[in-house]
């Protein structure tokens, strides 16, 4: 029973739990167990869990995300994280993940009456952007603001570090790894919309923002969630 000066830990839905962004909101939520309790949602068992994310204020739910019925019971609880998004670049897989997906999860938990909702976007994120990606996630962003969450906040992040740290490296990563770097090393304007963000950092402000739970629509630039994180 809680004593009558405490208060309940925030009740967070996770839903992206296995990409970067959600394994370091996951390691950084165990650290606040007396301020928050996170269902972190996964298509499949997670292949490992650190021994350090068996807190009793984390737990585990498998979903199908193909089946709504699977999931609508676990979007419950004061806030949403949004973190889904797909590598797969075939035709419609950016529509399905990224927009499709995110946009009717965050309906669903505005019905059930959650009333703030924290989605990782893009750096960028443009309805005229040539990039179809960039496109979809600025379709996404709108399509959130339309729902009016009392407290919205909408990340858009730049190139991530340290996937290295929780990610099995993939051919097309190892790729991409210098690129990332080099883009890195050459926006070094303070206010580059290219500036590089570690994971961790933008986990870090999320949590900050579920424990502020102010009011209204935020967006993070990747110099703004460097700053913030701190």
């Amino acid at each position: 029973m809680l004593e009558a000066n405490s208060v309940a830990p925030k009740q967070v839905v996770l839903a992206g739990a296995s990409g970067l962004i959600g394994q370091n909101l996951l390691a950084l939520a165990a650290q606040y167990s007396d301020s928050l309790t996170v269902n972190a949602l996964y298509r499949r068992p997670p292949e490992s869990f650190s021994t350090d994310l068996h807190t009793s204020n984390l737990q585990i739910s498998v979903v199908d995300w193909q089946t709504p019925q699977s999931w609508q019971a676990q979007i419950k609880g004061d806030c949403l994280w949004l973190c889904l998004g797909t590598s797969k670049h075939a035709k419609g897989s950016y529509q399905q993940v990224d927009l499709a997906l995110t946009v009717e999860i965050a309906k669903y938990a505005r019905a059930a009456g959650v009333k703030q909702c924290i989605v990782v976007s893009s750096t960028m994120a443009s309805l005229r952007s040539p990039s179809r990606y960039l496109r979809v996630k600025a379709q996404m962003e709108s399509e959130l603001q339309q729902l009016h969450f009392p407290s919205l906040v909408i990340m858009r992040p730049g190139p991530l570090l340290g996937r290295e740290q929780y990610c099995a490296s993939r051919w097309d990563e190892q790729l991409s790894r210098p690129f990332t770097q080099l883009l890195a090393k050459l926006s070094g304007r303070q206010r580059s919309p290219l500036a590089a963000n570690p994971a961790r950092q933008v986990a870090k402000v999320m949590i900050n923002e579920t424990l502020a739970s102010s009011p209204g629509t935020r967006h993070y630039a990747p110099y703004q969630i460097n700053q913030l994180a701190f």
